[in-house]
């Protein structure tokens, strides 16, 4: 469970908005959809960002990740949950997040580098487990977990078009903000790797 979910809770989070939008499920519309909408979208994000349009960058970063927060949404109100689904959201997640990478690279692409690299690490460490062994699907310890990342970067752009002008020993607030999700990441990888490795030897004890 990363810091974000510590301060708000996923699932009354997810309650609210499915409160929110169950008009959305008389549209009939494919939460598949929805999830899909998140690539475009990051795309855009990707181009504002390598113009250094961060007020656009950041319209469309949000409404990327909108996206991915209201489509399991979707589906539950409109008894459209599926495995394909499920399998989808976090597909179409890793290729959102390295588009948004892809458009800092062009900022710094050392942080950008560093961020995507430890974030990919720390999303893999989860499910490779899963083919070592039996294992369920909560939420694992991990300091810069995708939420984590996403608020920061949402913050981090917000600060910048505030305080554009800012330098930290040469570097730009965006700069600060791919730094510090490299390193939450880099933290969070070792904890999930020494989770896993915990999981392990209780496996073997069972056996």
């Amino acid at each position: 469970m990363g810091i974000w979910q510590i301060f708000f809770k996923r699932k009354k989070m997810a309650n609210k908005v499915e409160s929110k939008i169950k008009w959305i499920a008389k549209l009939n519309i494919n939460p598949n959809l929805v999830t899909l909408l998140a690539i475009p979208l990051a795309l855009c994000a990707t181009y504002f960002i390598i113009q250094q349009d961060f007020i656009l960058g950041f319209i469309f970063v949000a409404l990327a990740i909108l996206m991915d927060f209201i489509d399991g949404s979707i589906a539950r109100t409109s008894n459209k949950v599926s495995d394909f689904g499920n399998y989808l959201d976090a597909v179409t997640d890793k290729i959102v997040e390295g588009l948004i990478y892809l458009g800092f690279v062009f900022i710094n692409p050392f942080f950008a580098f560093l961020a995507f690299f430890f974030s990919m690490i720390e999303a893999y460490a989860k499910p490779r487990l899963a083919i070592v062994m039996k294992i369920d699907n909560s939420d694992w310890p991990a300091i810069g977990d995708r939420a984590d990342r996403l608020a920061i970067l949402l913050i981090g752009f917000l600060a910048f078009i505030v305080f554009s002008n800012f330098r930290l020993n040469g570097f730009s607030i965006i700069e600060i903000t791919l730094a510090l999700i490299a390193i939450l990441t880099l933290i969070g990888s070792i904890q999930r790797i020494a989770f896993a490795r915990t999981l392990i030897k209780q496996n073997k004890k069972r056996k």
